[in-house]
């Protein structure tokens, strides 16, 4: 944050007249389902302009938040900006449908997933303590008992992974890092992780898995080749972030993931725009944008 341009430096004094309550009440009006390059997305102040701990509690689609509005991802909430396709994704979701969601975060998707979702179940796995911690405070602001969390990573193999929290003020860009990464990426904390299959095999309860969430921030390879019993028995419909950047620094790529999907039988399509795509689909290289993969 400190090498910001004269301009930008210009701007974000004039936007912290956006941080005046009534003068932010009136832009978080004007933001709701707008993007980020809307007129008005640009007139509030930046997530960094507040102090850590600036929380806000707030009404979003009928379900309450306690939202740090100096993080990056609450921010975003707050302030109601779209930045993902998250009609689309509670769109693929059936009620009575049993839902994991891989990357819960502060429980944005998975308080959303309860809500459509009220016949079924709603499971969500979050592995950083201090997020987890404010997944189950947004959890606990409502009413829904059709949702469990996690405290744990998933990975390929049972294993401890390491991470570091973000310098960015960005809780969804923590990343999980291997053992062989952790003293590239400076990870000195750790969290258990298990596969997948092996997760679900300790739980007769979840005989039938109907929709997958997952948004790790590059993991999602790891995760899947964890889950080869769950791709193939269950059948379940897929939404995943693909980011090839990030991807690669956990040793895969875009294309890979697609490709590894793909021989489970899967159609996948880019959630943006319903574009069909493989392997060798030329949009995967430095993508960033969430697929759905239905089962054939």
């Amino acid at each position: 944050m400190q090498n910001l341009s004269v301009k930008t430096k210009i701007l974000n004094s004039i936007r912290t007249i956006g941080k005046i309550r009534f003068v932010e009440n009136l832009l978080v009006q004007l933001t709701q389902d707008k993007p980020l390059n809307n007129f008005y997305s640009k007139l509030i102040p930046n997530y960094y302009q507040y102090q850590p701990g600036t929380t806000r509690i707030v009404n979003r689609n009928g379900i309450k938040f306690n939202l740090d509005i100096s993080d990056y991802m609450e921010y975003i909430i707050y302030y109601g900006i779209q930045v993902e396709p998250r009609e689309k994704l509670y769109n693929l979701i059936k009620n009575g449908y049993t839902v994991l969601d891989i990357g819960a975060n502060i429980g944005e998707t998975l308080l959303n997933f309860a809500k459509v979702n009220q016949a079924g179940k709603n499971i969500g796995f979050e592995p950083v303590p201090y997020i987890y911690d404010r997944l189950k405070m947004n959890i606990a602001l409502n009413n829904f008992s059709n949702i469990e969390t996690n405290n744990i990573a998933l990975s390929d193999k049972n294993e401890m992974l390491s991470f570091s929290p973000p310098k960015d003020q960005n809780s969804g860009g923590v990343r999980m890092r291997k053992e062989a990464d952790k003293s590239k990426y400076n990870a000195n904390q750790e969290v258990e992780a298990f596969t997948l299959d092996n997760f679900l095999a300790k739980r007769p309860d979840l005989s039938k898995i109907d929709f997958i969430k997952m948004d790790i921030e590059g993991f999602e390879f790891n995760v899947l080749k964890g889950a080869t019993a769950t791709l193939s028995q269950q059948r379940a419909i897929l939404f995943i972030e693909v980011d090839d950047q990030m991807l690669k620094q956990q040793n895969a790529s875009a294309s890979e993931l697609v490709k590894f999907i793909s021989e489970y039988n899967y159609q996948i399509e880019n959630a943006d725009n319903g574009q069909r795509l493989s392997a060798n689909s030329s949009e995967l290289t430095n993508c960033h944008f969430d697929i759905i993969c239905t089962p054939n």
